[in-house]
């Protein structure tokens, strides 16, 4: 497919080789429509090949008719040869073309008007002709083939074939191919969407494509190439990559030009190093502007707030540790609070995540949400048997956990080495059980009953209600 002034899809169109504009870039529609091969938008290949197109635009049109032909082709049988007319083609069933036995036989049709086909009307190859060998030479709006105006391809239309067009093509739901043989099929093991650990990973797969044929993988922008075994296997190994989500796609290419093509979402999983904590690490409570308690609490570490000096509610809330209210050791406490946050906030994330967090299942890695976290039942935290197994979790907004919510630590997670990195304020709901270190530029509040198994660092006040919060593992 290739176009001068733009290309316009609706719906789902299927394309197996390549699509180009030149000099438009406008390239509509892909999605819904895929495209097999590569598409070329504006760029000096689609430009080479429009030259192309003009020159074998030329050479068609300059043939020597062989016979003239007129009116609709409906019923009509072709021999090979050159044909030509001077009025507008219609075709309103089926046409036939016959290549007497030779598949090398070529038929050119020059067009001086528009060419025009009906709903469900046919172009029947038959004895050899071969789509290859059809070119269909127009010099108005067109529905097929070669043209120095626009294509426009009906809704449902097949094309085997090319359409090139010096003005516009549009299509709707079409299939267009070079031969009426399918495109070679071609698989990446693991599906959809694999998870790695390997951070130069192998990346496989099968197809029907001849053994020995080039086969291209592209990853992370690299653009690796493959040969198709003889058992149809193929592999390649990807340059170094970083915790992250990439998409692998694999094509490969017929010899009539056909392309199959593979897509897969590759999450690598790379367990990053824990968030420093410093001064801070001793404290499970720190505030900005206060911290406020009602109830029995129970705090197995120290208790700070800086700049300001406010801690109210103990007695009756207990603290095993030491209040540093207002102090130096809580102002430098803070101050490694605040690198902490910059640092963890500032990791590259593996991938991202948005809204509940109920029935999701997490293994090492910094994960992103660009919207509030919200978490009304339970999220597990696998450490895959590995103890030092680091989770950062960063929210570009709000965290709020539900009443009886439970963050589930599981096959080696320790609280130690998780931080929830949140830029807006935190609430835990009540009877919950929250495991971390939440490190909040807003405020902290724990539900009444709820327990931290991990520490509460914040710029502004940590409020608490009968909560239990210990450093655990």
């Amino acid at each position: 497919m290739l176009a001068g002034t733009g290309v316009v899809n609706r719906l789902a169109t299927t394309i197996s080789g390549d699509l180009g504009a030149s000099p438009s870039s406008s390239v509509v529609g892909f999605p819904p429509g895929f495209v097999a091969g590569t598409v070329y938008a504006g760029d000096p290949t689609a430009a080479q090949a429009q030259i192309d197109r003009a020159a074998a635009y030329a050479d068609a049109a300059a043939r020597v008719p062989d016979s003239e032909f007129a009116g609709d082709l409906n019923g009509r049988t072709f021999h090979p040869g050159v044909y030509h007319t001077a009025a507008a083609l219609a075709l309103t069933g089926t046409v036939t073309l016959d290549g007497d036995g030779d598949p090398n036989a070529v038929f050119v049709f020059q067009i001086d008007a528009a060419l025009k086909t009906a709903a469900g009307s046919n172009v029947d190859l038959i004895g050899g002709a071969r789509p290859s060998h059809v070119f269909w030479q127009v010099n108005g709006a067109a529905g097929t083939i070669l043209t120095a105006d626009a294509i426009t391809l009906g809704a449902g239309t097949q094309l085997i074939g090319r359409a090139l067009a010096g003005g516009t093509v549009t299509m709707a739901d079409n299939t267009i191919r070079f031969t009426s043989a399918l495109p070679p099929v071609i698989t990446i093991d693991g599906g959809g969407a694999a998870v790695t650990k390997d951070t130069t990973p192998t990346i496989t797969g099968t197809t029907n494509a001849l053994a020995g044929t080039a086969l291209l993988v592209t990853v992370a922008g690299q653009a690796l190439t493959a040969t198709v075994q003889t058992d149809g296997t193929w592999s390649v190994t990807a340059p170094a990559l970083s915790a992250g989500t990439y998409d692998v796609v694999a094509s490969v290419r017929d010899p009539a030009g056909n392309v199959g093509s593979a897509t897969e979402s590759l999450v690598v999983e790379v367990n990053p190093n824990p968030v420093w904590l410093a001064s801070a690490s001793t404290f499970s409570v720190l505030a900005g502007t206060s911290v406020v308690n009602t109830g029995a609490t129970t705090i197995g570490g120290d208790v700070g707030v800086s700049p300001s000096s406010s801690v109210g509610g103990f007695p009756p809330g207990q603290i095993a540790g030491t209040i540093h209210a207002g102090d130096d050791t809580a102002a430098q406490a803070q101050q490694s609070v605040a690198a902490a946050y910059a640092d963890a906030a500032g990791r590259a994330p593996s991938s991202e995540f948005s809204g509940d967090l109920n029935g999701s299942i997490f293994h090492a890695g910094v994960y992103h949400s660009t919207a509030a976290m919200a978490l009304t039942g339970t999220v597990t935290l696998d450490g895959e048997n590995n103890p030092n197994a680091v989770f950062i979790f960063q929210v570009d907004a709000a965290a709020n956990t539900a009443e009886g919510s439970i963050v589930n630590l599981v096959n080696g997670a320790q609280a130690s080495h998780v931080f929830w990195v949140v830029a807006g304020a935190v609430g835990t709901g009540a009877l919950s059980s929250f495991s971390g270190t939440i490190m909040s530029a807003g405020s902290i509040t724990l539900g009444a009953g709820a327990q931290l198994v991990g520490r509460a660092l914040c710029d502004g006040t940590v409020t608490m209600a009968a909560n239990e919060v210990e450093f655990g593992n």
